[in-house]
């Protein structure tokens, strides 16, 4: 099985959805940015088995939030696109996925308001001696 390490941004809301086996499993699409004008689309399941260890995440992410997703790579699946042109999906299955910065829109967390105290502002200070 392949590994892959990817940063980039959910293209939908997480959905989640049954396998006609009656299976659970959680998708959205994942966009990660190879080098300017070029993205490649993954496509990322959550399988039943897998979902606990994302359930808090899951209720956060949006799309266009920004993660860092490890997981194993499926088999591309080649398709035909609405133009009639040969393409290929890939599939993730995460193992892992983190947060990558905050999105527009986003409250900063309170540590990252604070300015940071200058050496002349401590100078400032009474001092305890």
């Amino acid at each position: 099985m392949q590994k892959v390490t990817l940063i980039g941004n959910l293209g939908q809301d997480p959905e989640e959805r049954y396998t006609s086996s009656n299976k659970k499993v959680v998708t959205f699409s994942f966009a990660v940015g190879i080098k300017k004008d070029v993205v490649v689309w993954y496509q990322v399941n959550i399988w039943e088995e897998r979902i606990p260890m994302f359930e808090g995440m899951l209720k956060s992410l949006r799309k266009g939030s920004k993660v860092c997703i490890m997981g194993d790579l499926g088999a591309p699946q080649p398709y035909t696109t609405k133009n009639g042109e040969p393409g290929v999906r890939m599939h993730v299955q995460p193992f892992s996925m983190t947060f990558v910065g905050i999105m527009t829109g986003e409250k900063k967390p309170e540590t990252l308001e604070k300015k940071p105290e200058t050496l002349a502002s401590l100078y400032d200070k009474d001092l305890p001696f």
